[in-house]
């Protein structure tokens, strides 16, 4: 699954792993920052049921990382990028994901998370927070395989499909 990094919403951060989970029942695996200050996340992504978390990105033995992430989907885990992170530029995809897809062959799934009520933050993804009692809406996208053959066409695809 991939979602800008700006979309995960405090709430629908805890909502991400849960609807990825209904949709396929497959065990989750996600990279993240390694740095300190992500530490609540990483154990909270835990108790939520994220079976595995592999610490990398760009920068922090990111291609390590990748590689285990694709051995973890080979084995039929299932997991959640924000490809225009850790830092930017917003909404730009970088290709780590589809390198990803290709080696491991399984397909992205694009998604939008929108909020009907938020707050955004001045930061480099302007991060939106929803507000409480907002509505949330998810739009999850057809699946996009990624072949040596259509990876150009597949990062415009993704680029569009995401919003």
């Amino acid at each position: 699954f991939s979602l800008w990094h700006s979309f995960v919403p405090l709430g629908l951060a805890s909502a991400t792993p849960i609807i990825s989970r209904i949709l396929d029942r497959a065990p989750q695996v996600w990279m993240q920052h390694p740095v300190w200050y992500m530490k609540p996340i990483h154990v909270l992504l835990s108790l939520m049921g994220v079976k595995k978390i592999i610490l990398g990105s760009t920068g922090h033995s990111g291609r390590e990382a990748a590689e285990l992430l694709v051995d973890y989907l080979r084995l039929g885990y299932s997991t959640v990028i924000n490809p225009d992170g850790p830092n930017g530029p917003a909404f730009i995809l970088k290709k780590g994901i589809l390198h990803l897809s290709l080696k491991s062959n399984v397909p992205i799934v694009p998604m939008q998370f929108s909020s009907s009520s938020y707050r955004e933050l001045k930061t480099w993804d302007r991060k939106k927070f929803a507000r409480p009692f907002s509505t949330i809406e998810v739009k999850i996208g057809e699946p996009i395989h990624v072949t040596s053959d259509n990876f150009e066409y597949a990062y415009e695809l993704l680029t569009v499909k995401m919003g």
